[in-house]
């Protein structure tokens, strides 16, 4: 791959638009809606890592309350699409 392009990921019941991007020998993969990344040595792998972010970000916001308020609309963008 030579130039970045956007792509969309089914995830959850939506789809989360990203921005895939060769970064040396890897490619970046940045969520477009969402504050992650991932990298992957190809485009399944880097996919499969901002699946895993995604996820554990999802988790993380759902345990508590206990973050500043500029976590709240992230928080309620992940309840959309995991619900």
């Amino acid at each position: 791959m030579s130039e970045r392009r956007m792509i969309n990921i089914p995830i959850g019941n939506k789809i989360i638009k990203a921005v895939i991007e060769p970064d040396g020998d890897y490619l970046l993969l940045t969520a477009v809606d969402l504050p992650l990344y991932a990298v992957g040595g190809t485009e399944g792998e880097a996919i499969e890592g901002l699946n895993h972010e995604i996820v554990s970000l999802y988790e993380d916001l759902m345990e508590d309350d206990n973050f500043t308020d500029d976590w709240i609309p992230i928080k309620q963008y992940l309840i959309e699409i995991f619900k």
